[in-house]
């Protein structure tokens, strides 16, 4: 008679497996755990839920307070939730733990100068210059700091260096337009307006091209960036300056101007 344990071993057998694996397999560490949280956490950044992104970036401070992404990914997350002193907060844990963490300084600034702060907003801007070079869009706020409180000379250093970081940056031609022509100057004024032209296109430096050519009578020219501004930007800020312009170029065309 063939012993009836035979035929039961293959399942005894499994469900010992089971039992050593759920019990006595390996159990996650907590850099494995790290990892995970921060995973959640920028799975819901992704979804745009920051607030609970927050619960797993918690999460992760629990087991390695020591890490600057961490610190600069949270205070990401309060800065999209408008709570501009959490994430400053953040920010500046992010360079506690790095020192050299030259995109929390500019973080930082950045939110000041939202909050038209901008004499924090350069401090922090300043500090970040220190350590290397700013992003492009930073050296222009700069430079529009400037700009406002009529430091030309200073405004256009701040647009160059722009420039220097990168080259194709449109904005930063457009603002050497505006401070050239503001100081006079509009024949290096319009050779700014077209370079932010040609490397945006941006639709402003077409209106202020139309302007300067109106200004020097040079209706055909200065109808044709009118146009060009109309097109890229019909509802901008200056569409209806634009129109005003054309109207009054066909008025004078009419009286015999050209």
């Amino acid at each position: 008679m063939t012993p009836l344990r035979n035929k039961y071993c293959p399942t005894t057998f499994i469900l010992v497996v089971l039992i050593f694996v759920f019990t006595c397999g390996p159990k996650p560490t907590p850099q494995s755990k790290f990892k995970n949280f921060l995973q959640e956490a920028s799975d819901k950044v992704s979804e745009g839920d920051y607030e609970n992104a927050l619960k797993y970036y918690r999460k992760a401070l629990k087991i390695n307070y020591k890490e600057p992404q961490l610190y600069r990914e949270m205070a990401y997350c309060f800065e999209k939730m408008s709570m501009n002193d959490s994430a400053i907060t953040y920010y500046e844990g992010a360079i506690v733990f790095n020192p050299k963490d030259i995109d929390s300084y500019q973080s930082i600034g950045n939110i000041y100068y939202k909050q038209k702060m901008y004499h924090e907003a350069m401090t922090w801007y300043d500090r970040g210059m220190e350590l290397g070079y700013l992003y492009p869009q930073n050296y222009c706020r700069l430079a529009s700091i400037y700009y406002r409180w009529g430091e030309y000379d200073r405004a256009k250093d701040y647009y160059k260096n722009a420039i220097m970081v990168d080259s194709s940056f449109s904005e930063a031609y457009y603002g050497l337009g505006l401070v050239n022509y503001l100081s006079g100057d509009t024949v290096m004024a319009e050779t700014y307006f077209l370079s932010a032209f040609d490397t945006g296109p941006n639709p402003n430096s077409a209106f202020m091209l139309g302007k300067i050519f109106f200004e020097h009578d040079q209706f055909a020219k200065a109808e044709k960036w009118f146009d060009s501004y109309l097109e890229l930007d019909p509802n901008g800020d200056f569409s209806y300056k634009a129109k005003e312009y054309k109207r009054i170029i066909m008025i004078r065309r009419r009286s015999g101007e050209k």
